[in-house]
């Protein structure tokens, strides 16, 4: 649907930068307001490319940092996303990381 951005989105994604720099197989990463079908049901989430695919581990570790930001009720989708899909999000959605 689009960017996620304001002051503490910014927060999040200078946090979330630090982390994913550490996480060599991560090409991009982007923090977007996505629909799962109903268009009254927004969400927001972290969509990461990685060469490697799912990581549990650096799952863990982005969803530790959004948690030091955010209230405790709030919840982030954390996707990784394949090649396809990174194009196509990127349509709608700068990434807030890329090392290309």
């Amino acid at each position: 649907m689009g960017e996620q951005t304001g002051p503490v989105e910014d927060e999040l994604k200078a946090s979330l930068t630090k982390a994913l720099k550490d996480a060599a197989s991560v090409r991009a990463a982007y923090l977007a307001r996505v629909s799962y079908g109903e268009p009254s049901d927004n969400s927001v989430a972290l969509c990461i490319c990685s060469t490697t695919g799912a990581d549990d581990r650096l799952r863990e570790r982005l969803a530790s940092i959004f948690a030091g930001i955010f209230r405790s009720d709030a919840y982030l989708d954390i996707i990784f996303i394949r090649e396809d899909q990174q194009q196509r999000l990127a349509l709608v959605c700068s990434p807030f990381y890329d090392v290309a």
